[in-house]
């Protein structure tokens, strides 16, 4: 006879850290959840991304959610974009913001990283990175957005 221990399994979150050194500069880190987590190829997935940044967020600035190959350094399918307010803008500097996106996960590389990030017209205001890796050390600085 075996005694056995029940147990039960935790789902382990996705984890968002800090975005690579882009331009010189560390960005800002941003909240991100994901529904369902982890994601799943060709399935939809919704993103809560929320925080608190330095700067004022104006009018023009808008979310962007990819998902890269950081082997290649590439992105993996579509960026999806969408505006970061419609309405209340700006969003004065050290006031919440929350702001959600769906996109449809594409077939993803293994390893893969999904990059969050929040910009105006010439900035990077804050941003999170998942990977599956050392995703930062790989980019060597680089985290895929237009330099």
């Amino acid at each position: 006879m075996v005694n056995a221990i029940p147990h039960q399994l935790r789902k382990r979150g996705s984890n968002f850290g800090e975005c690579p050194v882009y331009k010189g500069v560390k960005l800002p880190l941003i909240s991100v959840k994901l529904n369902p987590d982890p994601v799943q190829d060709g399935k939809p997935e919704h993103f809560d991304v929320s925080g608190t940044l330095d700067v004022d967020i104006p009018a023009s600035a808008i979310l962007n959610v990819y998902y890269a190959d950081p082997n290649k350094k590439t992105i993996i399918g579509d960026v999806s974009v969408k505006p970061m307010c419609t309405d209340n803008c700006p969003i004065k500097a050290k006031t919440e913001f929350k702001v959600s996106d769906d996109t449809t996960t594409p077939s993803l590389t293994d390893p893969y990283a999904i990059i969050v990030a929040v910009t105006d017209d010439q900035n990077v205001l804050g941003c999170a990175a998942l990977s599956t890796n050392k995703y930062a050390e790989e980019l060597d600085g680089n985290n895929g957005l237009d330099e």
